[in-house]
């Protein structure tokens, strides 16, 4: 799918340059009929042109609100299933994802609020993103890497992880969905 700034600006562009021509060809013994016949093959040329060099498919949307709960293997019992819930509110530039991610982890009552500082999406959907927390506890980190669909989903990979202090680090790591809520 092309961008219809991009194939706008093109045509604009295109037919500045045919007027100019159309106008010095009805000029001569030519004719305003050829000339009016030359500039719409030369319209139609021009706009194949630009679909053939291919404007460049925007980046999927996937800003807004997303919910995903998946439980977990944990990375000290593998046999054992953590219930991770999250939320994410993530806001799109082209290529770039900012955003949060709340997280409650084994039925906790206390949310962790994780700010994504590092997210991009490719055009094909291709979606990583991450971030880090400091709580009283130690830092929590959490981390996405999946693909975001044309139905509002994105699956993958998440992982969170915990550096407690006393204990050391504790991962949960796995198969997550997203449903988007709401867009922004």
């Amino acid at each position: 799918m092309f961008g219809d700034d991009c194939i706008n600006r093109a045509v604009v562009l295109a037919n500045t340059d045919i007027r100019a021509l159309c106008h010095s060809l009805t000029e001569t013994r030519i004719g305003p009929i050829v000339g009016s016949m030359l500039k719409r093959l030369l319209s139609l040329a021009c706009l194949s042109l630009v679909m053939a060099a291919g404007c460049r498919p925007r980046f999927p949307d996937i800003s807004g609100k997303w919910h995903g709960f998946a439980r977990l293997p944990d990375s000290r019992n593998p046999k054992e299933l953590t219930p991770c819930d999250v939320t994410l509110v993530l806001s799109q530039q082209a290529s770039v994802i900012q955003g949060n991610a709340a997280l409650k982890v084994a039925n906790s009552k206390e949310t962790i609020n994780v700010p994504l500082s590092v997210g991009t999406i490719d055009r094909n959907g291709k979606v990583a993103f991450e971030g880090s927390a400091q709580e009283n506890f130690g830092t929590v980190h959490f981390s996405f890497d999946g693909a975001a669909s044309k139905n509002d989903t994105m699956n993958g990979k998440a992982a969170m992880t915990a550096q407690v202090m006393i204990f050391g680090n504790e991962t949960e790591a796995g198969p997550f969905s997203f449903t988007r809520e709401t867009k922004q």
